[in-house]
């Protein structure tokens, strides 16, 4: 599987070609941090933010949750060309009244989330039970 790759002049998060599933996760969130180290790119507005871990109950932690900044102009960008992709993970977007993925014009793209049902992580106390 391949990761994301970032234009930070142009706030776009294009997402890997000929990949049906992309694991929100490691191939967008890790990327994106690992990215984010390189060059000077953290001159440019933050891609994403994240939530997860933090205990709902004594048993209970939230799962990861991953936040596009749409806010800030950031948007996903699809290979060019005709696919399906899966993100899999909990992925939103910052502004819920705006945007987070471009169209491909003269392209046939669905991009549909995959997102977890339980949004809470059971905590053992001997680390996460997914």
């Amino acid at each position: 599987m391949a990761d994301a790759t970032f234009d930070g002049d142009n706030l776009l998060i294009n997402l890997p070609a000929g990949q049906t599933e992309v694991l929100v996760e490691r191939e967008l969130y890790s990327a994106w941090k690992e990215w984010l180290k390189t060059s000077d790119n953290a001159k440019y507005p933050l891609a994403m933010r994240t939530v997860a871990g933090d205990a709902t109950s004594p048993s209970q932690d939230l799962s990861p949750a991953f936040f596009v900044r749409n806010d800030l102009g950031w948007r996903l960008y699809p290979p060019d060309e005709d696919i399906e992709i899966g993100l899999v993970g909990n992925i939103y977007k910052e502004d819920a009244a705006l945007p987070f993925i471009l169209k491909r014009v003269g392209r046939t793209v669905g991009i549909f989330g995959d997102r977890s049902v339980n949004a809470l992580d059971l905590n053992t106390g001997s680390g996460r039970v997914l």
